[in-house]
């Protein structure tokens, strides 16, 4: 992120890596998600986070942030559908 601060594809790389860690993703969505973003804001908090990467994070927690509740709805949405 130093090196290519404007790379866009370099930055959506990055976010798949985080949200695929080489999880096997059980359970719903949304707790992967919430686990995602933990893991993100534990990032924010390591010393030396230059100012562009701790833009990049903080605006992809928020963004898991809004996936995670985006989810719940979901799954809400499905567990009414079933019963």
């Amino acid at each position: 992120m130093n090196l290519y601060p404007a790379s866009v594809q370099l930055r959506r790389d990055l976010e798949l890596r985080v949200e695929r860690m080489g999880q096997t993703i059980s359970g719903p969505y949304s707790q992967h998600f919430q686990r995602c973003r933990e893991d993100v804001e534990q990032a924010l908090l390591l010393p030396g986070v230059t100012d562009p990467v701790r833009a990049w994070l903080t605006d992809f927690s928020a963004r898991l942030a809004r996936a995670v509740d985006k989810q719940r709805r979901r799954e809400t949405d499905e567990r009414i559908d079933r019963d």
